[in-house]
């Protein structure tokens, strides 16, 4: 059995829509498999706060051997 360990990043607040005048949160961070044959997984998370489903991006790139992307804030 794989254990998964979640490193969060970082947080970041949108809003109000001008459309709709709802908020959203983005999260970002890695997902280590904790083992050193796999490189870190970035994952990124975004929701609008006013509904209870959320819509999931997950990136699973990676260039190189054990590769750690820089992560920034979104604009």
């Amino acid at each position: 059995m794989s254990v998964l360990k979640i490193e969060p990043v970082a947080s970041k607040d949108f809003g109000p829509c001008p459309c709709c005048g709802d908020m959203s949160r983005s999260v970002w961070g890695y997902v280590h498999a904790c083992t050193i044959l796999v490189p870190p997984i970035l994952y990124i998370r975004h929701w609008d706060k006013s509904q209870s489903m959320a819509r999931i991006s997950t990136s699973l790139s990676v260039s190189g051997a054990m590769a750690r992307p820089r992560l920034t804030a979104p604009q």
